[in-house]
């Protein structure tokens, strides 16, 4: 996949996500979902802060030091518990500080792989940590990540 595909994959997920979150009512953005699901406001807060790992990862920072975990700690974190300190870390959002946190970070995302050269996309971000791509890492927490909470998404919208 080269740059500009990713780049259109990435924006048609980006709107269907949008698509379901205008349809949720105001009234259920902070409200939890059944079996523990995160509100909509906390499903885009979650996002976000997936954006910003991105953001650093593309920009060769540790998003240890950037989210501010313990380095020691950090390798030895699965992807649970980082989300749980995520979630801690954002909860108190509004839902309109979620939906711009959401949009501004992915605007960020955009301009930096716009902006990123294109064989960097195939180079390990991180060997020490986790062996994985570069591009990997865009989809994962771009429309891989998008598609993944649509249907959390969609229960706020439909009966």
């Amino acid at each position: 996949m080269n740059r500009a595909e990713l780049l259109d994959r990435i924006r048609e997920a980006k709107d269907e996500i949008d698509g379901f979150v205008e349809q949720v009512p105001e009234a259920r953005m902070e409200e939890p979902g059944e079996k523990g699901v995160w509100s909509p406001k906390d499903q885009l807060s979650h996002l976000a802060a997936w954006h910003e790992v991105l953001l650093a990862r593309i920009e060769g920072r540790k998003e240890e030091d950037f989210l501010g975990i313990d380095a020691r700690r950090y390798p030895t974190m699965d992807i649970d518990e980082i989300n749980d300190f995520l979630h801690r870390r954002d909860r108190s959002r509004s839902p309109t500080e979620a939906r711009e946190a959401f949009e501004r970070s992915y605007q960020e995302v955009l301009k930096e792989l716009e902006a990123v050269d294109e064989d960097d996309l195939y180079r390990d971000y991180r060997p020490e940590i986790r062996q994985r791509l570069l591009i990997d890492t865009v989809i994962g927490n771009t429309y891989e990540h998008y598609e993944e909470h649509l249907p959390m998404l969609r229960a706020f919208v439909e009966p």
